[in-house]
């Protein structure tokens, strides 16, 4: 059995074993400005997600050597699918997406990490640094 096979098994036990402790956030897909500036998310309203939610301030190195701080730390299991907007710089999660925690606060994604799963094109799985407030 190759090792992205393992790890696909992996990342779905995991999912399933930790759904029940698993927060609902908010995701607010940026898609473009309108003509005074202002952020037009699409859909509006935000799209439900599901992930592991660690809300804890930290201090992170980044790979450059630069410490800064992280207010949250989401880790989505399931798959996250691209936006599609011409405009976003990365997808499926763009820095400029809003990520809303379910004590109502809204936080800005610092950095996403994910493994390439080389099967599906896709990451196995998304590990989100979310500013901290």
């Amino acid at each position: 059995m190759a090792l992205d096979s393992l790890i696909r098994k992996g990342v779905k036990i995991i999912d399933k074993q930790t759904k029940s402790v698993q927060s609902t956030i908010l995701h607010k897909q940026w898609v473009d400005q309108d003509g005074f500036g202002n952020p037009v998310y699409d859909p509006p309203e935000g799209i439900r997600r599901k992930a592991i939610l660690d809300d804890r301030y930290q201090l992170k190195t980044m790979s450059d050597g630069q410490t800064i701080a992280i207010g949250a730390t989401l880790l989505f299991l399931e798959y996250i699918p691209p936006q599609g907007s011409d405009k976003r710089s990365v997808e499926p999660l763009d820095p400029k997406d809003v990520i809303v925690l379910p004590d109502g606060s809204e936080n800005s994604i610092i950095k996403v990490f994910g493994l390439e799963d080389p099967e599906k094109n896709r990451p196995f799985a998304l590990e989100v640094w979310l500013g901290a407030k």
